[in-house]
Parts: structure tokens; C-alpha cells; sequence
């Protein structure tokens, strides 16, 4: 068991090991079989009314759905809880955005892997960037709200990351990664409130 202080240190730790050890992964000329097969099985077509939900949903982790999340919570008397939610999410979709171009990695619907179900993305398929914020905002809401609304939390960033391998724009360690991503803006924007409000406190 890992001491109670040690616990953050010890989740950047892990956070780190997992994007690095993607990036090796993403690098390789074709995906290694397992990823493969992950990826392919869950891009595979369930139905059109199934496909198009999923289409959907996948929005969960972008922009708009960040946006939508952090004014629900401060229309809900969260305001604090929706900044923090809000900033954290920016992070990590700038951070997926300025690190695609350490990967050149094509999309799964690009080597005909898979069909592609949404609008033609931008960029390199590492890291997801829609994963990388739902986890961005899954941590953040995990870490304020009591245990069960944490879990659902996480379980809604882990589907925004399958649902878009469904949908033909990422690999399973594109998602995984930016998972990941996510985590580590989360703590980032914790120590920077800690850090803001202790200096006014003081």
C-alpha cells in the first residue's frame, strides 16, 4: 500500500510511464497486434442507430462537451468546481495538440482499418485529444466529488475513449494515452489552485 502522500507522486509517475511507453508503441510502422486488435474490434460496426450514438457521445470529450460540463456545474452553485473543471480540460487538449506532432502516426480509418463515422479529424491519430480531456475533466470531477460520482466520472472518460476507436479515429493506445494526458492535467491544475490559494491566504 502506497502511503497517502506518496499516492500523487506516485499517479504522475505512472501517467508519465504510460504516454512514454505509447509513444514508443505509435512510432512503430504498423501497430502492434494486440492494439490492433483492440482497435479493431471495437471499430466494428454494431448498427446504424448504435453507430450514430456513438457519434454522439464521442462529443462527450471535446470542446463543446468540456463547455457544457463546466456551466452545468456552475449553473448547479459549482463555480469553483467548473473553473477548475474547465481549465483542466483546456490543458490537456492543448497538451494533446502541441504533442501530436512528436508522432506522425495515421488513423485507423486512414490504413483502412476501420470506417470512419464522424468529420475528418485534424492532425496525428497520437495522443486522442478527446480522451485526454474527458480524462482531464474525470480526474478533476473524481477528486471533488464522493466515490461513486468519481467512478462514473471515469467511466464516462473511458467510453469517450473506446467510442473513438468505433469511430474510426484513433487506436487503443492513442486513447490510452491521452487517458493519461488527462490524469496529469488534472494534477496539474490541482497543485496551480493549491498554489493560488495558499499565496492569497497568506
Amino acid at each position: 500500500m502506497i502511503p497517502r502522500r506518496w499516492r500523487p507522486l506516485a499517479r504522475r509517475a505512472a501517467s508519465v510511464a504510460v504516454i512514454a511507453a505509447t509513444v514508443t508503441i505509435a512510432r512503430r510502422a504498423a501497430p502492434p497486434t494486440l492494439d490492433q486488435r483492440v482497435t479493431e474490434a471495437l471499430a466494428r460496426s454494431r448498427g446504424s442507430a448504435l453507430d450514430h450514438a456513438v457519434a454522439a457521445f464521442t462529443d462527450a470529450g471535446s470542446v463543446f462537451g468540456l463547455t457544457g460540463c463546466s456551466v452545468v456545474l456552475a449553473a448547479g452553485g459549482e463555480t469553483g468546481l467548473g473553473l477548475r473543471t474547465a481549465a483542466a480540460g483546456s490543458l490537456a487538449w492543448f497538451a494533446a495538440q502541441v504533442t501530436k506532432d512528436v508522432v506522425d502516426r495515421r488513423r485507423p480509418y486512414e490504413l483502412g482499418t476501420a470506417e470512419l463515422l464522424v468529420s475528418v479529424p485534424h492532425g496525428s491519430s497520437w495522443p486522442s485529444g478527446h480522451a485526454a480531456v474527458a480524462g482531464a475533466m474525470a480526474d478533476t470531477l473524481a477528486h471533488e466529488l464522493p466515490r461513486a460520482g468519481g467512478i462514473a466520472a471515469w467511466l464516462v472518460a473511458v467510453g469517450v475513449a473506446a467510442s473513438r476507436l468505433h469511430v474510426g479515429v484513433h487506436h487503443a493506445t492513442d486513447t490510452i494515452a491521452g487517458l493519461a494526458m488527462g490524469a496529469l492535467a488534472g494534477e496539474a491544475t490541482r497543485v496551480a489552485a493549491d498554489a493560488i490559494t495558499s499565496r492569497r491566504d497568506a
